[in-house]
């Protein structure tokens, strides 16, 4: 008998960022391998790029799932490459919650910050356009389905199409990002704030004016405080553009 793969738990993978907002963006997928909802199950380490769809094919076949081919490449540089939080988003829509999770790189790419404050509390990646950059991604390869899943959990990003090099030699349906609607963080100079951890991001915003006196100074009280007023979150954002801390992220129509 084939034993299940092992939980999120056990691999330190489990994340509820709606509980937990200052753990933003959670635990991202370790290696290569296949969410199969609460569970993850990696490919070993010294598997050869050329056997690895092969691989995975086979655990998804096993799972009793759509194979590779016609999958859709969604490249996550947020919570989306957690496993925890991509299960999370598939379980509560009723869809499919089996995804292979695979590495990947974007050129002329980088990371920065969303120039807003998500419901949950926390501020959320956002890629940018930067000449030369290479970044490393986590790539999940999602059926039709699955895809429409993520849109709708989305709102505040546009899933635009991207040139992508991924680690599993697959022809895929197609390639996209999500790039945020809002803008990107940035300096009154004009260069953008590379995404880094919440803790950090907040003092870099008080320390700018973009916060009100009267919200909470720890990070975890911050972040239930704009959770539970969306007045809160408003103000900051009326605050970023007030003092020029907003840029497009010169990623429309990127590919």
């Amino acid at each position: 008998m084939i034993s299940p793969p092992p939980s999120l738990d056990t691999q330190g993978l489990a994340v509820d960022l709606v509980a937990e907002p200052w753990r933003y963006p959670g635990p991202p997928a370790p290696a290569a391998g296949v969410l199969h909802g609460d569970r993850f199950e990696p490919m070993p380490h010294d598997v050869a790029p050329v056997a690895l769809a092969p691989r995975l094919d086979a655990a998804l076949r096993s799972a009793r799932a759509p194979r590779l081919g016609g999958r859709h490449a969604v490249v996550a540089v947020g919570s989306n490459a957690a496993p925890g939080v991509l299960g999370a988003k598939l379980r509560r829509a009723g869809v499919d919650a089996v995804a292979p999770m695979v590495r990947g790189r974007v050129v002329d790419v980088a990371v920065g910050h969303s120039a807003h404050v998500s419901r949950a509390g926390y501020v959320a990646a956002a890629p940018y356009r930067a000449a030369g950059a290479r970044t490393d991604v986590v790539v999940a390869l999602l059926t039709d389905a699955q895809v429409g899943c993520l849109d709708a959990t989305e709102p505040n990003y546009a899933r635009l199409p991207v040139v992508a090099e991924l680690d599993v030699p697959h022809d895929v349906a197609s390639c996209s990002l999500y790039v945020s609607r809002r803008g990107v963080l940035a300096s009154p100079r004009g260069g953008v704030l590379p995404v880094g951890p919440q803790r950090r991001l907040w003092a870099h915003l008080r320390a700018r004016g973009a916060l009100a006196a009267g919200l909470p100074v720890d990070e975890r009280a911050l972040a239930a405080a704009l959770a539970a007023d969306a007045r809160r979150r408003a103000h900051v954002r009326s605050r970023l553009l007030r003092l020029d801390l907003v840029r497009d992220a010169g990623l429309t129509g990127a590919g």
